[in-house]
């Protein structure tokens, strides 16, 4: 290993007589140069790295092939199958970037006279950038995992950007194609210089003895204690829809849902090569998962403005054809900076044993840093309390504007003792309401695990002072981190009686989406208590069932209730709802309704029912904020099928049937090539790149 350090003093002084003659060039020039200086200095690290593995092999075949060397062998040639694969992703991206922003010649070959363009450029990265963001994480994390038992040095995430911006803002934003290369370049040469770090130390220490190799294969290690924790977690029993006739069921009515947890909890199953438990995957929280960029609410003038537009489709069901499919969608209204109101902010940070691990407390800190960058406003406030053994506050209400103060507290956060949840709500709730700000957004922010089994409060009584602490106008949003004690099931309870959102954050890319790219709907409610009920003309619907939402169903008596609680509508944020529709060829009338229906009479049906050929009537009541009696919205969609559907009917049904295959459901008669074929067809506009992510998780589950 002798000859490590004198290569890269080679490399080093190559690279920097290159860059100095770079520096005595016109701009252009020294862009070319810096370029072809990192190339080659690849090539090296390339050839270092094979060096390696090869002096590897050498020494441990000199030391008889002991176990504990020709293990070491094994985990240097898993790293550089990984490291070669990640590599060999970054070049397909420079291969696209040379063909469509270069016009096919290679700038490390041919220097024009111009810059280079950087539309194409950008436009290639807007779209590349948050898959090979996530990448490259996902490298990082795996050397860190896989090889934590070699004392390496800490490596920073390789896919995120700095000081909260995104990676394409960080690496790409305004680059022209030189520059977007040599940032490419520049990630591959890290990954490799990760890989240099590990192969050092893996050729390092004795080879000749066998008493590490007693210790479990890392890797088998790694997964067998995850599933082991995983068996651990909770989820409530959910049963999947049936279907109902009009003239049994003539109604259907639900809550809104806006969670998205199942779904960032389902790629993180994905993520370990396991398929996740039924009762973890809810699809309407996978469908809601996404943004379907529905039309923005329209203002009409001397009227008051609804805080949401209506959106409905209906078109054939791409998992059987002989049914329909009705997607309906809810638009919040996005909020201005200056239309956002003033926060009164509580975190609720779990610190007990549970959360020291690597994806719970240090996770959890960099997720609120990460919402610290975007909370604004000089009214604007923090607090923080901590309950583990015992709650306290250790930071009282602090302005935004003393971001140091607040970091430095979030920084000083420990892991230890018992959890005490229902202590810790109690605290929060009384920080929130000496801090509150009337017409302002007072909400507290649970971050847990969901492990609330210890402390005085039952699971009814801890929910109980939940729902009274809502009509005090305090919500409460809650982030799930972690594996093992993962108390999904109480994390949803608790959101939904609070008035708030449960999300799950596997990683920085999830809190990035939750807690800045979407933080306005996370924080801001312009909606609650938001109801959909939908009545079916038996004229032409001779069956129905709703897809998911099986522990969101109201009794339909309960739509005109006011008392009776239903889901928030955050700004900005979108519902979908599908509802797979069996259309009617001979009418049958029977049975007799308890509440006033428009399609129907007893036993026979209403002129209305074929007067204007209409499927169905939707109806919404929704309260706003501050408000406690509803309002009542209605949209009639016609029988009429779209004969081309749009991108987001499509993909809400790609992700509908990804969610019934994973939960065996008996309904769904689609594969997963069809799955992944049909959310191809339907990209559409994907600027984080979550739907090309998805297809990710598909094309996992076909190669399974």
């Amino acid at each position: 290993m002798d000859t490590i350090k004198k290569q890269l003093f080679i490399i080093l002084i190559y690279g920097g007589l290159v860059a100095l003659a770079a520096c005595q060039s016109s701009p252009p020039v020294r862009q070319y140069s810096l370029l072809y200086s990192l190339e080659h200095g690849l090539y090296q690290a390339k050839g270092e790295s094979d060096n390696m593995l090869r002096e590897l092999k050498r020494d441990v075949k000199k030391q008889g092939n002991s176990r504990e060397g020709l293990e070491r062998i094994k985990r240097a040639e898993r790293l550089k199958q990984q490291t070669a694969a990640l590599l060999g992703e970054i070049e397909k991206v420079k291969h696209i970037l040379i063909q469509n922003a270069g016009g096919g010649l290679d700038p490390k070959k041919h220097w024009p006279k111009k810059p280079l363009n950087t539309r194409n450029t950008r436009r290639i990265m807007q779209k590349e950038a948050p898959t090979l963001s996530k990448r490259l994480n996902a490298f990082t994390l795996f050397v860190a995992t896989q090889y934590k038992d070699l004392s390496l040095p800490k490596f920073e995430n390789l896919g995120d950007g700095v000081d909260g911006d995104s990676f394409y803002e960080t690496f790409f934003k305004g680059a022209n194609l030189v520059e977007a290369l040599s940032a490419l370049t520049q990630k591959q040469a890290v990954s490799l210089r990760y890989e240099l770090e590990v192969l050092k130390k893996l050729g390092a220490g004795d080879l000749s003895a066998d008493l590490k190799f007693d210790r479990p294969d890392p890797v088998k290690q790694f997964f067998g204690e995850v599933k082991a924790d995983i068996e651990k977690e909770k989820y409530a029993e959910t049963y999947s829809s049936q279907f109902y006739q009009p003239w049994d069921r003539p109604l259907s009515t639900f809550s809104i849902d806006v969670d998205n947890a199942s779904y960032a909890n389902i790629r993180r199953f994905l993520g370990y090569s396991m398929r996740p438990p039924v009762d973890a995957v809810r699809i309407e929280e996978m469908i809601n998962y996404f943004d379907y960029d529905y039309p923005q609410p329209k203002s009409v003038k001397n009227k008051k403005s609804i805080p949401f537009s209506i959106n409905t489709e209906y078109g054939d069901c791409p998992w059987n054809p002989a049914h329909k499919l009705l997607h309906i969608g809810l638009q919040g209204k996005k909020l201005k900076d200056e239309q956002a109101v003033p926060s009164n902010l509580v975190f609720l940070l779990d610190v007990s044993g549970s959360m020291d691990a690597v994806d719970k407390l240090p996770l959890l800190k960099d997720s609120f840093e990460i919402l610290l960058e975007q909370l604004k406003g000089a009214k604007t406030t923090v607090a923080m309390v901590v309950y583990a053994g015992a709650a306290g506050l250790v930071l009282p209400p602090t302005p935004v504007s003393q971001k140091k103060k607040i970091m430095e507290a979030i920084k000083n956060l420990d892991a230890g003792g018992s959890t005490s949840g229902g202590e810790g709500i109690e605290l929060a709730y009384k920080i929130a309401q000496r801090a509150f700000i009337k017409g302002g957004n007072n909400r507290i922010i649970l971050a847990t695990d969901g492990d609330f089994n210890v402390g005085p409060s039952s699971d009814e009584a801890l929910l109980e002072l939940i729902r009274e602490k809502r009509e005090t106008g305090v919500f409460l949003t809650c982030l799930g981190f972690g594996t093992g004690n993962l108390n999904d099931s109480m994390m949803e309870k608790v959101s939904n009686a609070g008035n708030g959102n449960y999300f799950y954050i596997d990683g920085l890319g999830e809190a990035k989406k939750v807690l800045a790219q979407s933080l306005a709907g996370t924080l801001y409610t312009i909606a609650k208590d938001v109801k959909i009920q939908v009545e079916f003309n038996p004229a032409f619907v001779k069956s129905y069932r709703l897809i998911g939402y099986d522990n969101r169903v109201l009794k339909d008596k309960d739509f005109d209730n006011d008392r009776v609680d239903a889901g928030e509508l955050g700004a900005g944020h979108t519902v979908t709802a599908l509802y797979e529709i069996v259309p009617q060829t001979v009418s049958e009338a029977t049975g007799e309704a308890d509440i006033p229906l428009k399609y129907q009479k007893v036993n026979q049906l209403d002129s209305a029912a074929l007067a204007g050929n209409e499927l169905v009537t939707v109806k919404l009541r929704y309260k706003r904020p501050d408000r406690k009696q509803s309002e009542l919205l209605q949209k009639i969609v016609k029988n009429k099928l779209q004969p081309q559907t749009t991108n987001r009917f499509r993909f809400s049904a790609a992700v509908a049937a990804f969610g019934m295959r994973l939960r065996n459901s008996p309904q769904t008669f689609i594969s997963y090539d069809k799955i992944h074929q049909l959310a191809r067809g339907a990209l559409g506009r994907d600027l984080q790149g979550h739907r090309k992510e998805f297809m990710g998780m598909v094309y996992q589950m076909i190669s399974q």
